[in-house]
């Protein structure tokens, strides 16, 4: 009950005060490329998938397998695993790389709606 009480009450003062929701730069970025943002709720894997499986694959290849011995070292493997790992062929971008994708990609439109 209270609940919808404050719900109908925000919406009243919306009405009444003309109160616009405030978007980020961000929204307003996918706004004006028309790109549809839902937002997942946190803790909750089955909702992004794909990401949690990027994490564990991630995990699997780069983290599970190595030990460093200091930070720098760490940090340049991890710049070979990247560097590897965007060159590589995926299904889910039409076999094309990552960065295949980035050449492609028309950067008119960010800088427009920018």
């Amino acid at each position: 009950m209270r609940k919808s009480y404050l719900l109908k009450l925000v919406a009243y003062m919306k009405k009444v005060f003309k109160i616009e929701d405030k978007l980020s730069l961000f929204e307003r970025t996918l706004k004006s490329l028309s790109i549809k943002y839902k937002r997942t709720r946190p803790y909750s894997p089955w909702q992004n998938g794909k990401v949690e499986r990027s994490h564990r694959l991630d995990n699997d290849i780069f983290y599970g397998r190595r030990r460093f011995k200091n930070y720098d070292q760490m940090i340049k493997s991890f710049n070979r695993y990247v560097s590897r790992y965007n060159n590589i062929a995926r299904r889910v971008l039409n076999f094309k790389s990552p960065n295949q994708v980035l050449e492609e990609f028309d950067w008119s439109k960010i800088e427009a709606a920018i």
